[in-house]
C-alpha cells in the first residue's frame, strides 16, 4: 500500500507536527507549574535562598485592569506578575490591598534598593526569580483579612 504523506529525514510530516505541538504544549505547562514547584522544593533547603536588591524599573497597568510592575533583581529584568509564589513566606504575607501598597511604595521609592531573599531558578530553557520574602522596611496600613 502506497502512503501519501511526505517523508522528511526520515520522519514523516504528521508525526513532525505532532512532536512539535507536544513540545509546545509541555513548554506551555512546564512554565505554567513546573517552574514554580520547582521554586518552592528549592526554597525548602536555605542554601538555595539568595539575597539581593529589588529596583523598580516603571510600572504600566495590563488590559485587564492589573498593575504590572518591571522590576531589576541582582541586574535580572523581571515582570512583577511572574515572580510571586503563594507558598512562600512573600506569597501568604500580603493579600491584596496590601500588595497595592506595596507596589505604591516601591514606585515612590524607586532609586532605593529594596532588599529582598529570592529562589533562582536556572535551567538550561529558562531562568526564572522568585521572591521569597521581602526584607525592607515597609509594613502595610491596612489590616489582613
Amino acid at each position: 500500500m502506497k502512503s501519501y504523506s511526505k517523508k522528511i529525514r526520515g520522519i514523516y510530516l504528521g508525526h513532525q507536527k505532532l512532536i512539535i505541538i507536544t513540545l509546545l504544549c509541555g513548554y506551555f505547562i512546564f512554565e505554567v507549574w513546573g517552574v514554580r514547584y520547582i521554586a518552592e522544593r528549592k526554597a525548602e533547603k536555605p542554601n538555595n535562598i539568595k539575597e539581593g536588591c529589588l529596583y523598580l524599573r516603571s510600572s504600566y497597568t495590563d488590559t485587564s485592569k492589573m498593575k504590572i510592575l518591571r522590576l531589576t533583581i541582582d541586574g535580572y529584568k523581571v515582570r512583577s506578575n511572574r515572580i510571586f509564589s503563594g507558598n512562600m513566606p512573600y506569597g501568604y504575607k500580603w493579600n491584596g490591598q496590601q500588595r497595592d501598597e506595596f507596589y505604591q511604595y516601591l514606585e515612590y521609592n524607586k532609586e532605593k534598593c529594596h532588599p529582598i531573599q529570592y529562589v533562582d531558578i536556572n535551567l538550561l530553557i529558562t531562568r526564572k526569580i522568585f521572591i521569597y520574602d521581602y526584607l525592607g522596611d515597609f509594613k502595610p496600613t491596612t489590616k489582613k483579612d
